[in-house]
């Protein structure tokens, strides 16, 4: 591709799986098999409540990506945050990301 990285957001690749390892398939030219399609499906959107201090390698992908907004009081986001932006960030710097 010409391109010698790729950058791929951890919210992204939860929300759509598939596509985004598609596409990192791609850009590393590698196959995508249909055992590995489906290793990402069934493994992305498996059923269950996650679990702290599980380490397990099926979740609900879609749900784990946000979970963190609902578990974190509000000023320990903003504590999060400050100290971020105090690197000066070049990813996730839009109020929505937050």
């Amino acid at each position: 591709t010409g391109i010698d990285h790729l950058l791929t957001r951890y919210e992204d690749l939860c929300r759509d799986p598939l596509a985004e390892f598609e596409r990192i398939f791609e850009h590393c030219e590698l196959e995508l098999s249909d055992r590995v399609r489906s290793e990402i499906e069934q493994s992305s959107h498996a059923k269950g409540a996650y679990a702290p201090g599980r380490y397990d390698t099926a979740r609900n992908s879609a749900e784990t990506a946000q979970r963190w907004r609902r578990e974190m009081k509000a000023e320990e986001i903003e504590e999060v945050r400050r100290g971020y932006f105090a690197c000066r960030p070049l990813f996730y710097t839009q109020d929505a990301d937050w």
